[in-house]
C-alpha cells in the first residue's frame, strides 16, 4: 500500500484554513485573518470586534500551533506556523451595553462623555461585590458572568472585565461591527512575545522592520 508523503503547509494556507474553521464555528462575526513571519517563525493572526472571547478563540485554532498535524482529501499534513494570535477588540456599543446592565442591578450611574463611557471618571465609581450578571435587567447579557471578586472595584474595571469574558456573538448591534485589521507592527510585537515569552512594551512599537505578508480576510477567494 503506498503511504501519501506528508505535505507541509504555508502560513498562507494555514491562515485560509483557520478562516474557514471560524466562519464555520461563528457564522455572523467577521474575522480578519492574517499571515505573517518573522525571526524563522510564521504565524497567523486573528483579529476580530466583539463576538466570542479570546479564550473560544484560541480554542478553536489551537489544533493549527506548534506545527501540529491533521488531515485532508490528499493525506496527511503539518500546518506550517508555530502560533496563532487571537485578539479581540470590544466595541463602544459592547461597553455601553454592559455599562446599561450594571447600572440597572447596581447603585451606580456609569459617567459617561456622550455618547461613550468616561472612562477615567468610571474608575471613581465602586461597586461592591459579587457582580453576578442573572437576571431580566441584563438583558441578552443575563447570565454570562458572575465574578470571583471580594473587594470592592471601580465601575471602569467591572465594565472591561465582564465585556471580556462575556461572548457577544449573538448580541445584536444597531450597526455591524467590522473585525478589528491589527497593523503589521503589532503582529510582529505579538508574535515576538509568543514564541519568546517577552513582553514588548506599546511604546517600542513600530521599532521592528517590516516584511512581506498576505492577507486572508472573511469572503476572499
Amino acid at each position: 500500500m503506498t503511504v501519501a508523503p506528508v505535505r507541509v503547509l504555508s502560513a498562507e494556507e494555514v491562515a485560509a484554513r483557520i478562516r474557514q474553521e471560524l466562519d464555520r464555528r461563528w457564522p455572523g462575526v467577521s474575522f480578519a485573518v492574517r499571515s505573517g513571519r518573522g525571526q524563522w517563525r510564521h504565524w497567523v493572526m486573528v483579529t476580530w470586534t466583539d463576538g466570542p472571547t479570546e479564550p473560544a478563540v484560541r480554542e478553536a485554532v489551537g489544533d493549527y500551533e506548534a506545527l501540529g498535524s491533521g488531515n485532508d482529501d490528499s493525506g496527511p499534513v503539518v500546518y506550517g506556523i508555530h502560533a496563532a494570535l487571537c485578539t479581540r477588540e470590544v466595541s463602544a456599543a459592547a461597553y455601553g451595553l454592559v455599562a446599561e446592565g450594571l447600572e440597572r442591578a447596581y447603585p451606580i450611574i456609569v459617567p459617561r462623555q456622550s455618547p461613550h463611557i468616561d472612562w477615567d471618571a468610571a474608575h471613581a465609581v465602586r461597586i461592591d461585590p459579587p457582580i453576578d450578571m442573572r437576571g431580566p435587567m441584563f438583558g441578552p447579557l443575563d447570565g454570562l458572568y458572575a465574578s470571583t471578586e471580594r473587594e470592592p472595584i471601580s465601575a471602569a474595571h467591572a465594565i472591561r472585565t465582564v465585556a471580556d469574558a462575556v461572548d457577544l456573538s449573538d448580541v445584536e448591534f444597531d450597526e455591524p461591527q467590522p473585525a478589528r485589521h491589527a497593523s503589521w507592527h503589532e503582529m510582529s510585537t505579538r508574535a515576538l512575545r509568543a514564541v519568546t515569552g517577552v513582553r514588548i512594551p506599546h511604546h517600542t512599537w513600530g521599532r521592528f522592520p517590516a516584511r512581506s505578508h498576505h492577507s486572508a480576510h472573511r469572503g476572499r477567494a
